[in-house]
């Protein structure tokens, strides 16, 4: 979109660290781009990663509530459903309710953007193949990951297609990377 600012891109073969265990981060590790949470990560280890010439990706989950977020209790009770497999904590969000969702996670690409970082991998982008406890189809889930993707170039951020395999061909154009 014309209107959208320069953000950056990750080019095949740069090196990743992926670290969202809540530990700090290794800043030692040699690699070109950093997938850390953004909830954990402080804003100068986001400028410490950037003075030494490393890309900073935040992660959080866009598909489920997790109740030892900052924000959750901003998520109503009626965006949840099941618990996520494996995941006892976590519960589904209904992402048919994009109107709902929607400043939800505006605000947490807010913090992602005010925090410095250069893109955004959002957990949990397949619920049309998962047991949510929501009728969830396959066009429910590309209106939702669109509207992540638009939400994330318009503050400037990259965004990585995570988990959603079998919409890739009509996802490739709107995200920059995938996880």
């Amino acid at each position: 979109m014309p209107n959208e600012p320069q953000r950056w891109r990750p080019t095949k073969g740069m090196t990743w660290q992926w670290q969202i265990d809540g530990a700090p981060i290794d800043l030692s590790v040699e690699a070109e781009v950093f997938d850390v949470d953004l909830f954990e990560t402080p804003v100068s280890t986001v400028q410490e990663l950037h003075a030494r010439g490393r890309k900073a990706i935040c992660y959080f989950s866009a598909g489920s509530w997790e109740p030892y977020r900052p924000d959750a209790g901003d998520f109503p009770d009626s965006l949840k459903g099941g618990t996520v497999e494996g995941w006892p904590d976590e519960r589904w969000l209904d992402i048919r309710r994009r109107d709902a969702l929607r400043p939800l996670l505006a605000a947490r690409l807010d913090l992602c953007a005010e925090k410095g970082f250069d893109g955004v991998e959002p957990d949990w982008l397949d619920h049309h193949d998962q047991d949510t406890g929501f009728p969830i189809t396959a066009a429910d889930q590309l209106a939702f990951n669109r509207m992540l993707a638009g939400m994330a170039h318009e503050r400037g951020l990259a965004i990585g297609l995570k988990n959603d395999l079998g919409q890739v061909a009509e996802l490739a154009d709107l995200f920059d990377f995938s996880v």
